[in-house]
């Protein structure tokens, strides 16, 4: 299948104060028409009982045997470690703030992390006990799961980014400041500069807590929320070359 008629990507929002999500139908639906084969990339199954709603049961089943929904239910994602008291960390030093430590975190023991998200799959409204087993027995089977070897591509990639000073992190910066401290970022003209300290260990250097009055705390949060964001971008393109599939996301 060429990449261009295959998507990897969420449909959903996830509510922290209630812990439910909000489904994006509109999205859900264009996605399901323009590309052959569409990758959910789920949040512990809990889209699964709207999708029933939209769809019906006979709907969404037919959907998931088909091979035109797939589900990708995975807690992987890049973390910042520097500052937490894991053995590893502990024994080497921890990282003052300013300095960061990149890998890559995925749920202890994916078996045991998928059977909980089933559970999100338990007495959905409006299905019988019969079919909410054929439910769980058809995401199961269109589920996908990444290779062992996940994230070292993403890893890699944002170790090369940092040594290299990519443009891309001020810019990343940029927006962090303006989407969580509402600071205009382009008033002020600012720098940074990232430092290798060994293979794994990175030290910022930017003087965004004097241009924006920023706390030294404020600065670390700044600069991690960038650093992660880039990994962000870089897992999106690790996925595309995993799944030969173009990459989607969330508003």
């Amino acid at each position: 299948m060429e990449i261009q008629k295959k998507l990897i990507a969420p449909c959903a929002k996830f509510i922290h104060q209630s812990d439910t999500v909000q489904v994006d139908y509109g999205a859900l639906l264009r996605r399901l028409i323009l590309f052959d084969s569409y990758i959910l990339q789920s949040i512990r199954l809990k889209e699964i009982p709207y999708l029933v709603e939209l769809f019906g049961f006979d709907g969404l089943i037919e959907l998931l045997n088909s091979g035109a929904l797939k589900i990708y239910c995975d807690a992987n994602t890049t973390g910042q470690t520097g500052q937490t008291a894991i053995e590893s960390r502990v024994k080497k030093g921890i990282l003052p703030l300013g300095s960061y430590s990149f890998s890559t975190i995925r749920a202890h023991g994916y078996n045991t992390y998928f059977i909980s998200c089933l559970k999100n799959l338990d007495n959905i409204k409006g299905l019988s006990s019969s079919q909410g087993l054929k439910v769980k027995e058809a995401v199961v089977a269109a589920n996908i799961t990444k290779p062992e070897n996940a994230g070292i591509q993403t890893l890699g990639q944002l170790k090369n980014d940092l040594v290299s000073n990519s443009s891309t992190i001020k810019l990343l910066i940029k927006k962090t400041l303006r989407d969580h401290y509402g600071v205009d970022p382009n008033s002020k003209e600012f720098f940074v500069k990232i430092h290798q300290i060994d293979d794994d260990d990175f030290r910022s250097e930017t003087n965004i807590g004097n241009i924006f009055n920023l706390d030294k705390e404020k600065v670390h949060k700044v600069v991690q929320k960038a650093l992660l964001s880039l990994g962000g971008l870089n897992q999106r393109i690790e996925e595309m070359n995993v799944y030969q599939a173009i990459s989607g996301f969330m508003r």
